[in-house]
């Protein structure tokens, strides 16, 4: 009989949570530091293979009626590529004087980039609303077109429901995401994701969106980009967490 109970509550709480609807919005206080890890790989067969790992911390300077002012810190990048046989590697926690010559000359860029500190303004739904670099040497339209990989739905979602989001690189690649409810859990939604770049089907993956601070928690996301003609394999993971 224990079983039993067990088993219909199960079934009644699945039932109910698939039927419920659920606001997604931004949710954040001031003082919040959330930790975003990054990883990219990227694959044009023998020609090139790259991987990449960043590291970012982003806090939440001010809580404001309608948006979120936040800052957002680079702490680490890693760099593996293998061109033709040949691999090369980057850690900008190295030293700069135990570097080799590949490792000094991506840190010579990187290190615009660990020293900057970027201010973004989102809306409660992650439109980013102003971009302003508040020190270092990197530039706002390096920035504008980069953060974020979705935009909140406007209207409360159930399982199935379906929104999309644009976005332009600034090499002008367009990407459109569509997302759809593939589940809806006590602490966070299920999403699938789909979409195209510059016109082509070329966007598949999954994402979890925490349904206390409307983050995405988790996204991974396969996706083919064509650049100057040349077919990019593009792998993206990225997790954020509270610290």
């Amino acid at each position: 009989m224990k079983k039993i109970l067990g088993f219909l509550f199960l079934t009644i709480t699945a039932i109910s949570f698939s039927q419920e609807k659920v606001l997604l919005r931004l949710n954040y206080e001031n003082g919040d530091v959330y930790q975003v890890d990054a990883s990219i790989k990227q694959d044009m067969g023998e020609f090139l293979k790259m991987d990449i790992i960043m590291k970012m911390d982003m806090e939440v300077t001010e809580a404001k009626e309608n948006s979120y002012l936040t800052e957002t810190s680079f702490k680490n990048i890693k760099m593996d590529m293998n061109t033709m046989g040949k691999k090369m590697q980057y850690d900008s926690d190295t030293k700069e004087s135990e570097m080799d010559d590949f490792s000094r000359g991506v840190h010579s860029e990187m290190k615009k980039l660990l020293t900057t500190l970027v201010s973004f303004e989102f809306d409660k739904r992650g439109n980013v609303v102003e971009t302003k670099v508040i020190s270092g040497e990197s530039q706002a339209k390096d920035f504008e077109q980069s953060m974020g990989a979705m935009v909140l739905p406007e209207e409360a979602v159930t399982i199935g429901s379906t929104w999309s989001f644009k976005k332009t690189s600034k090499e002008g690649i367009e990407m459109n995401y569509i997302y759809e409810v593939t589940a809806i859990n006590p602490d966070n939604v299920e999403v699938k994701i789909s979409g195209t770049v510059t016109g082509e089907e070329a966007i598949s993956g999954t994402g979890l969106i925490d349904r206390k601070s409307g983050n995405m928690s988790k996204m991974d996301v396969d996706m083919i980009i064509k650049i100057q003609g040349q077919k990019v394999n593009s792998k993206v993971f990225l997790t954020t967490t509270k610290k």
